[in-house]
């Protein structure tokens, strides 16, 4: 227990070689003392590491590993929560459908527990794997539901409440209704960045850049894009990283500086490659489009 709260607190302190090394002397405990539930947790807590530092192959193959074993017993929220995981994993993975399978299974397990902050978790990870897949009629459906269940929780939910908007704003973005995109998004960066939820706060800041970025304010748009990467390279978060690349690269391409805008996206591939992180659908079409651009020049 002093191993899995030490770990815990390094990793909230983004000190994550320290977190990996209690991490693994929890693992070895509970291989001596033939722990399987202080094993699950050190291999839980392994996966989170390895997701956190892109290492999604690594991370999809420990939460398998979890699962398979969880399915074994009959603890239904052990279940639950390995598939949720391994959900998040795929998705970064790009493997969107399987990613939905888990996802579901997760919620049909938590069933009895509809109306909990762990039930909302899983269904806004669903959220995000239809705002990257552009389906925005189950967006639209989803985050309703979502928002039903989130009114009738306490504060405990107010940061999944916020986040819900950023996804929203984000789907108007893409939909070309940019001043309530914009005005979605601005009020839970201010809320994320003054409960010092500084990744958080820096996906909405990413989110900005590139609604600035469609509506031709360049200025605006680079600054938080910056902002955004240094914060994502700060806490090692290269799936991050890279979608700031490519924001950057659409940017500079739209000020006809197609120098730099090659070298950003040519960041942006190398890391994506590194990582395993395909670009998603999302993307896919203005970063085809800016290859070509860049290509014929």
């Amino acid at each position: 227990n002093a191993l899995d709260e030490a770990a815990g607190l390094a990793f909230m302190g983004d000190r994550f070689a320290r977190a990996r090394e209690f991490y693994e002397k929890e693992q070895e405990f509970a291989a001596t003392s033939e722990d399987e539930l202080l094993s699950m947790n050190a291999l839980y807590g392994l996966a989170l590491l390895a997701n956190v530092e892109g290492r999604y192959p690594e991370a999809r193959e420990i939460q398998e590993r979890v699962l398979r074993v969880r399915e074994q017993g009959t603890d239904t929220y052990a279940i639950a929560t390995a598939h949720n995981g391994l959900g998040i994993t795929l998705t970064r993975l790009g493997e969107y459908d399987l990613a939905r399978e888990h996802l579901e299974t997760s919620l049909a397990l938590k069933g009895d527990s509809k109306w909990t902050t762990k039930y909302a978790e899983s269904l806004y990870n669903g959220i995000v794997i239809e705002v990257l897949t552009r389906q925005w009629k189950c967006v639209t459906e989803k985050g309703e539901q979502l928002q039903d269940i989130l009114d009738s929780l306490d504060d405990n939910a107010l940061e999944l409440e916020n986040s819900l908007k950023n996804q929203r704003g984000l789907m108007l973005c893409e939909q070309g209704d940019y001043p309530q995109a914009q005005a979605l998004i601005k009020a839970p960066h201010t809320f994320l960045h003054e409960r010092k939820q500084v990744r958080a706060a820096a996906q909405c800041q990413l989110h900005l850049g590139r609604v600035y970025r469609y509506q031709g304010e360049i200025e605006p748009a680079e600054e938080a894009l910056q902002i955004a990467l240094e914060t994502f390279a700060g806490a090692h978060d290269h799936r991050r990283v890279a979608e700031c690349q490519e924001q950057l690269a659409l940017l500079y391409a739209q000020r006809g500086k197609n120098p730099e805008a090659t070298r950003w996206l040519s960041e942006a591939d190398a890391l994506r490659a590194r990582i395993s992180s395909p670009l998603p659908p999302l993307d896919q079409t203005a970063i085809d489009n800016l290859r070509q651009q860049l290509q014929s020049r």
